[in-house]
C-alpha cells in the first residue's frame, strides 16, 4: 500500500502542534502587555528637572526685586517712567502698581503717594521728599509769586535785552513789559545804566541790585548829518541792525564786502541772533580793524531765536557755536537723568559748561517746557 504525501507520522503530528502552540502563546503575550511606552524621564532626570525649577521660580522672582543700587533725584510722579521708578529703588511690581495707579487717578500732592498700598511706609516717606509737582497755570493757588522765583546774575545790554532775559533777571512781567514799551519809542532809549531809573514801573531797590551788570553797546551818533554844501559831497553814515540787516545791507560799511557780510550773517543765523554789538567782532575772519572802524555804526536789537534748552536733543544743540558736541550730549544726559532744567543754577550742575561758556551762552537760554 503506498503512502499519501500529506500524511505524518505521529512525531511529525507532535511537533507541529507544538509549534503552532509556541506562535500562540507568543501573540498572546504581546497583546497582553501592550505597546511600549514612553522612558520615564522623572525618574532617570529627577536631579536636572530639579534644577530647572529653581531657575524657574529664581526668574520669575527676580522681577519683584528692587533695584540692587538705589538712586536719589527729583521727579515728577505724574510723568516718572517706570524706567526711572526702578531706579528709585521700587521693585518691578511696584512700578507697575505706581504706573497703573496715575492713569487713574493722577497724583495732585506728594502726599498722595503714601496711598500706593505696594509701597512701604518709609519708602513712601523717602519718595516723597524727592517729589516735586510744577505748578499748572489752571491752579492759580500753586503758582509762584514772582518774588519767589530766583534772580539771575548775567550782564546785560537793556537796549537789546529779551523780555525772557529780563523776566529771568528776577522783574515780574509787568515791569518786563513796562520796559519793552518804553524802549520802542526812540531807537536808542539807554545810554548809560542810571537811564533805567527813569522807568517808573521798575522796582528801584531790585534795579539797584542789578545796575553793575548793565553793559550798554557802543551806539551810533544820532547828530543830524551837516546841511549839504553846494558843489560839496557829504558823507552820510549808513547804521545796520546787527540781528536784521542782510548780506546787501552789510556791505553798505566799510571795510566790508560780499564775503565777510556773508559769514557775518551766516555766523548770526548759527547763534540765533547776536547778543550784544561786540559780539560781531567775534566772527571768524573779521579783524579787529574793520570791526572797530564799523562798531559806531552797529545797532543792537533782540535775539531773533532763542536756545530752548529743555526741548532740542544733543545733536541740534551741538549746531550752536558756543556749544560743543560733548558739551551737548552731557546736557541731555542729565535732563533725562535729573528732569528739565529751570534756571541757570540747575546748569551750573552740568560740570562739562565752564561758568564763561556759560555766561556767554545765558542771553540766548530760554528754559520752557
Amino acid at each position: 500500500m503506498s503512502t499519501s504525501p500529506w500524511t505524518y507520522t505521529r512525531n511529525q503530528r507532535g511537533g507541529l502542534m507544538l509549534l503552532l502552540l509556541l506562535l500562540a502563546g507568543a501573540y498572546g503575550l504581546t497583546r497582553l502587555s501592550g505597546p511600549p511606552g514612553p522612558e520615564d524621564y522623572d525618574h532617570q532626570d529627577g536631579e536636572l528637572l530639579a534644577a530647572a525649577e529653581q531657575l524657574r521660580l529664581a526668574a520669575a522672582s527676580q522681577s519683584d526685586k528692587p533695584a540692587n543700587v538705589r538712586e536719589d533725584f527729583p521727579f515728577d510722579p505724574n510723568t516718572v517712567s517706570h524706567r526711572d521708578l526702578r531706579r528709585l529703588g521700587l521693585s518691578d511690581r511696584q512700578a507697575t502698581a505706581w504706573v497703573r495707579y496715575r492713569e487713574k487717578r493722577p497724583f495732585r500732592t506728594v502726599e498722595d503717594i503714601s496711598r500706593l498700598r505696594v509701597l512701604h511706609p518709609d519708602q513712601a516717606s523717602h519718595l516723597q521728599n524727592l517729589a516735586y509737582l510744577p505748578p499748572t497755570v489752571a491752579d492759580p493757588e500753586n503758582r509762584p509769586a514772582a518774588a519767589e522765583v530766583p534772580a539771575e546774575r548775567f550782564f546785560f545790554d537793556p537796549n537789546t535785552v529779551s523780555a525772557d532775559s529780563f523776566r529771568r533777571l528776577g522783574f515780574s512781567e509787568r515791569e518786563t513789559n513796562a520796559l519793552l514799551k518804553y524802549r520802542s519809542y526812540r531807537p536808542v532809549t539807554f545810554r548809560q545804566p542810571e537811564d533805567l531809573l527813569r522807568v517808573s514801573a521798575l522796582d528801584s531797590q531790585h534795579l539797584a541790585a542789578v545796575l553793575d551788570l548793565v553793559r550798554i553797546a557802543v551806539q551810533p551818533s544820532v547828530e543830524p548829518a551837516p546841511a549839504a554844501t553846494p558843489g560839496k559831497q557829504t558823507d552820510t553814515l549808513v547804521y545796520v541792525d546787527i540781528n536784521r540787516a542782510t548780506v546787501v545791507d552789510w556791505t553798505q560799511l566799510p571795510g566790508i564786502g560780499p564775503y565777510r557780510a556773508e559769514r557775518i550773517v551766516k555766523y548770526r543765523e548759527a547763534l540765533g541772533g547776536f547778543a550784544t554789538v561786540a559780539q560781531v567782532g567775534t566772527t571768524y575772519g573779521l579783524p579787529d580793524s574793520v570791526y572797530t572802524t564799523i562798531a559806531p555804526r552797529l545797532r543792537g536789537s533782540p535775539i531773533l531765536r532763542p536756545l530752548y534748552i529743555n526741548r532740542l536733543d544733543a545733536n541740534e544743540l551741538a549746531r550752536h557755536p558756543l556749544l560743543k558736541r560733548s558739551t551737548a550730549t552731557v546736557i541731555v544726559r542729565y535732563r533725562e537723568n535729573h528732569g528739565p532744567f529751570h534756571s541757570a543754577e540747575d546748569l551750573k550742575k552740568v560740570r562739562a559748561l565752564s561758568t564763561e561758556n556759560l555766561s556767554e551762552l545765558l542771553p540766548y537760554l530760554n528754559f520752557d517746557p
